[in-house]
C-alpha cells in the first residue's frame, strides 16, 4: 500500500500508527510517501515505489 501523506496527517501520528500496524498485521506492506516528494520528485518516488515492489530498478535510466 502506498500512502501519500500530507498536513491532514498532522496530530494524527497516534491513529496513523495504530491504523498502519493493523495494514502490516493483515500482511501488506505500507509505504509512505509525503506530499511534497510527490510533487518535487516524482521520479524518485517512482524508484521508491518500485524497489519496495521487488523490482531492480539498478539499470534505470
Amino acid at each position: 500500500m502506498v500512502e501519500v501523506d500530507g498536513t491532514s496527517h498532522d496530530g494524527r501520528g497516534d491513529y496513523d500508527r495504530a491504523r498502519e500496524a493493523w495494514i502490516r498485521d493483515a500482511g501488506f506492506t505500507v509505504l509512505r510517501i509525503s506530499n511534497d516528494d510527490v510533487l518535487n520528485d516524482p521520479e524518485a518516488v517512482l524508484t521508491a515505489v518500485a524497489r519496495a515492489a521487488g523490482q531492480d530498478v539498478s539499470d534505470w535510466q
